[in-house]
């Protein structure tokens, strides 16, 4: 069998044994949407329109955006990097026989697997008990590309906290890295609020990032808008995949040899 397959399997088996953890993953993300339900109801009672959203196309942009936002499952990479270097195991998987980059993908795709049926769950009881409609567009164009463009930045995801994780090479501690990340990817994705009702400025330099295409653009592409930087988003997360699967080898090759296999 595939090392790689066979890592993926064995982690989504994993996943299914956490069943508290997956409870509150639905959850929760369902209680995102009800705050966007209560916070964006009072904003549009006075107004019928914003950012070129109604009241039901920013409730289905919500429950898109939380369904794409909950398949990332990247995280986990960075923090068992932080507690295997810290706590003197990261050597065993430095004699595995598989590459310790694809080694973290397959564990995370594996991951990857349940958090798709969870975010189901969740987006269908949204749908079925607040009776949400979903404004999806048919275009085929347009679903292919917001899956390839999430497909291409959920790599990268995975790739950008191998780096993270990496840093536990460095430095005692690096949770406020984890922290830091979280936050930004919080507002970046367009989870707090979609990106279009910032200043087009600012919106132009957030694009530069990999983070904007991660959730946001394959949620208004899935919805039928912002069909023009599918090509662009495309081009610019697949440079900074290669920039960070080059700086990534770099790193793990000049910091594995600070490893004594006992912690740091």
């Amino acid at each position: 069998m595939n090392k790689s397959l066979a890592v993926a399997k064995v982690y989504c088996k994993t996943q299914l044994i956490w069943r508290f953890d997956l409870a509150f993953k639905v959850i929760f993300t369902i209680t995102k949407i009800l705050f966007a339900y209560v916070l964006w109801s009072t904003i549009f009672e006075n107004q019928a329109e914003i950012g070129g959203f109604t009241f039901g196309g920013m409730l289905s942009y919500y429950v898109i955006q939380s369904f794409l936002s909950n398949l990332d499952a990247s995280r986990s990479v960075s923090e068992d990097m932080n507690n295997q270097i810290r706590g003197g195991t990261f050597s065993k998987y430095m004699i595995l026989p598989i590459n310790i980059q694809r080694y973290y993908v397959s564990k995370t795709l594996g991951s990857l697997v349940i958090y798709f049926f969870l975010s189901i769950v969740a987006t269908l009881m949204w749908v079925i008990i607040f009776q949400v409609p979903l404004l999806l567009i048919g275009e085929i164009k347009l679903i292919l590309g917001a899956v390839l463009l999430f497909m291409g930045s959920a790599y990268f995801m995975i790739q950008f906290h191998y780096f993270i994780g990496l840093l536990a090479f460095i430095f005692q501690n690096i949770w406020l890295f984890i922290m830091i990340e979280s936050n930004l990817m919080s507002f970046i994705s367009g989870g707090i609020i979609p990106l279009v009702i910032l200043p087009s400025a600012v919106v132009e330099v957030i694009k530069l990032l990999p983070f904007y295409y991660s959730s946001y653009l394959p949620t208004m592409l899935l919805m039928g808008r912002n069909d023009e930087e599918l090509g662009k988003g495309i081009v610019i997360v697949a440079l900074w995949i290669m920039a960070f699967k080059f700086i990534n080898h770099y790193l793990y090759k000049r910091l594995r040899v600070r490893y004594d296999g006992v912690g740091i």
